[in-house]
């Protein structure tokens, strides 16, 4: 890890195919939004240093594949994250019942009182073609104990802000952590990667070309 880095945490985007994951991703890693983005093909992941509160924190996002076929090996990177961007397109109705009739369910059987859990509603910048209602949104993610925000990959609306929470919940859930703990301990705690995490062959194939 670089000395100049005190924390770092995962962060998986998971949603429908075309809901923006992959444009969320590069807008916050790079301030670009691509038209015609193509689906994603394979698990891939970008990094991100932010600065909160004097506190220097890696984000390693990962961008998940949308298909259905591919929910079991998304399923393995949520179970090992620190936090979870659940998405969905809100000019598309279908995208936001997938994500509470399957992902929310898939929460209720893995989630710990140490996943940070956001609802993204996505594409914001079409709000005259909304087929969610902003409220439902909000409902939805107050049921699952997720904090709600609305995005926009392009035109950026809420993208930083959103990741931003995300490092400031998990900072405060470490302070937490070492304020309770041994005064002989140090303050810094430095999360350990799961040895489980990537001894999927599949997930290690997906994601080979991966720098992260």
């Amino acid at each position: 890890m670089n000395d100049n880095i005190n924390h770092r945490m995962k962060i998986i985007i998971i949603g429908e195919a075309g809901v923006g994951k992959t444009c969320i991703l590069k807008q916050f890693v790079d301030n670009e939004f691509n038209e015609c983005e193509k689906a994603t093909a394979s698990l891939s992941c970008a990094t991100k240093n932010l600065t909160i509160d004097d506190e220097k924190i890696k984000l390693e996002v990962w961008d998940t594949v949308g298909q259905e076929s591919y929910r079991a090996m998304a399923e393995i990177f949520f179970k090992n994250s620190n936090a979870a961007i659940l998405t969905y397109d809100i000019t598309k109705l279908e995208s936001f019942q997938q994500l509470t009739t399957y992902w929310f369910t898939k929460i209720k059987e893995y989630k710990d009182n140490e996943l940070i859990l956001v609802v993204a509603a996505n594409k914001s910048d079409l709000y005259l073609k909304e087929q969610v209602p902003e409220q439902d949104g909000r409902d939805s993610a107050e049921k699952i104990g997720a904090i709600f925000k609305l995005t926009s990959a392009k035109n950026g609306e809420g993208i930083k802000d959103l990741f931003e929470t995300i490092a400031k919940i998990y900072l405060e859930k470490l302070n937490k952590k070492s304020s309770s703990s041994s005064p002989d301990k140090p303050k810094n705690i430095v999360l350990k990667k799961n040895n489980n995490e990537y001894n999927n062959s599949a997930i290690i194939k997906e994601k080979k070309n991966c720098k992260c």
